[in-house]
């Protein structure tokens, strides 16, 4: 993802190129990661805009589900009456887009001991999260026809 230029990279004070992975993802990198990879402007003003007026503020897991889930266009999904992970309910906010990640391959979440594993919702979105479901999401939302 550094390497096609979809997310950015700092320098220290020596000029080594850092990721960071660890830190959260802002809507505004989400926003131009999401732009690189040719989704549709729409969307990427849309991840832009979930807290547009605080700088600092930062994605969680299920806003990262539900943006990639509309930025795919909303697909159909076998989501149903039971969650794929022990930590999302079917009430829950992001459910469809979160059980979508699940049945595309794009994430499976932690295996935290229980019978399903855990996808940590309200758990802020970490830069090498966003590149690997990025990696994963592009092929899947952004087939084209040639």
């Amino acid at each position: 993802m550094t390497e096609r230029g979809v997310l950015d990279v700092s320098e220290d004070a020596a000029g080594r190129r850092l990721f960071r992975p660890a830190d959260p993802i802002s809507p505004r990198t989400l926003s131009e990661a999401l732009a690189a990879l040719g989704a549709a402007p729409a969307t990427s003003a849309v991840a832009h805009s979930v807290a547009s007026d605080a700088a600092d503020t930062i994605i969680d897991r299920g806003t990262l589900a539900e943006l990639l889930y509309l930025a795919a266009g909303r697909p159909r999904t076998a989501a149903g009456t039971s969650s794929p992970f022990h930590d999302v309910s079917v009430s829950h906010p992001a459910f469809t887009a979160i059980s979508w990640l699940r049945e595309v391959g794009i994430t499976s979440g932690w295996d935290d001991g229980y019978i399903l594993p855990s996808f940590r919702p309200e758990t802020p979105a970490t830069r090498d999260a966003v590149a690997a479901f990025l990696a994963r999401w592009e092929p899947i939302a952004l087939q084209r026809e040639d």
